[in-house]
């Protein structure tokens, strides 16, 4: 999280930091830490076993993982706190943590 809270004191400066610049250093710096390894350790929305077909918990550890991800974003675009997270992401052009995991994850297997 304290990586993630360097765009927020940045863009409070004078003048602040340029949108798309910040959106870069997000995609650089909060989301390379993130994201580090997942291909290792995600282990995807379900697991079949056995031909049973179980739910992962991987929705809360994205929950996790998504917070540092949209603080900074939300310090990149210029958004209020109540701004929904799927919108800032939007308007910030970064896709889900989900869908980040999920392809990196797919690509390594």
């Amino acid at each position: 999280m304290r990586c993630a809270n360097l765009p927020v004191r940045v863009s409070h400066c004078y003048k602040g930091l340029p949108p798309k610049a910040a959106v870069v250093a997000t995609k650089a710096v909060v989301e390379a830490q993130v994201h580090y390894a997942v291909e290792a350790w995600w282990p995807g929305p379900t697991r079949t076993r056995l031909s049973r077909t179980t739910q992962t918990g991987a929705a809360k550890t994205a929950e996790v993982l998504n917070r540092p991800v949209a603080a900074s974003l939300r310090a990149a675009v210029p958004a209020w706190k109540t701004t929904p997270t799927a919108t800032v992401r939007f308007a910030a052009g970064r896709p889900l943590t989900i869908v980040v995991a999920a392809n990196k994850r797919r690509r390594y297997v």
